[in-house]
């Protein structure tokens, strides 16, 4: 396997550290080591995980699992530590080489990068953070997004779908449903023979416009 991820190959020799002269060596072997570790194991426990959580959410019980939303939750920092430790692991395993066989990192510190060019780049980025800050226009509103939620509610279509439908008319001299009470049992406008049924509690006949 370490043949494979190394070389691309299933039948490469690996050499290990000892088969190397110690002025090859990396300067941080046990950080080195842990690193690679670490990235390694998080990395088989995210797997783990999305594994379990998708059967889970394919049989519909994920969002009634405490247990597994829990795990969740905790593991919302663990890529960064793995995505850290990843970083770790790739810099200090090319030392002390920046092209393997070529160049050394002691051989990488350019000798034409005066103070000039570095007061330069400093002007710019001071340049591009006060624009940022002064000339660009700012969002207005509560919301980060205010300027977006503008531009949507300018277009007629974005109106159209989120505007609210229109009550429907009220036809001129309909009663409510509580108000057919007020016709007495037998009489065209009772319908369904309600009469008397629909009184208030006590006796007393509803309040009705025109009635």
């Amino acid at each position: 396997m370490l043949s494979f991820l190394t070389y691309r190959e299933w039948r490469a020799d690996v050499k290990g550290l000892l088969e190397f002269p110690e002025t090859a060596w990396p300067d941080q072997i046990p950080l080195l080591y842990y690193s690679y570790h670490v990235m390694v194991g998080l990395g088989t426990i995210f797997i783990a995980v999305m594994v379990v959580a998708a059967i889970l959410l394919w049989r519909g019980k994920l969002y009634d699992s405490r247990g597994m939303l829990w795990i969740l939750m905790v593991s919302v920092p663990l890529p960064y530590i793995a995505n850290t430790a990843g970083w770790m692991t790739a810099e200090l395993g090319r030392q002390p080489w920046l092209i393997y066989g070529l160049m050394r990192t002691a051989e990488g510190v350019s000798p034409r990068v005066a103070a000039g060019n570095a007061w330069f780049t400093a002007q710019g980025a001071g340049v591009h953070l006060f624009r940022l800050r002064h000339v660009l226009p700012r969002p207005r509103g509560e919301g980060a997004f205010q300027h977006v939620e503008d531009a949507r509610q300018g277009d007629p279509q974005y109106r159209l779908a989120h505007s609210r439908p229109a009550a429907p008319p009220r036809r001129r001299g309909a009663r409510p449903l509580r108000c057919l009470g007020n016709y007495p049992p037998g009489r065209s406008g009772d319908p369904g023979g309600l009469g008397d049924r629909a009184r208030q509690p006590g006796g007393a006949r509803p309040r009705c416009p025109g009635g």
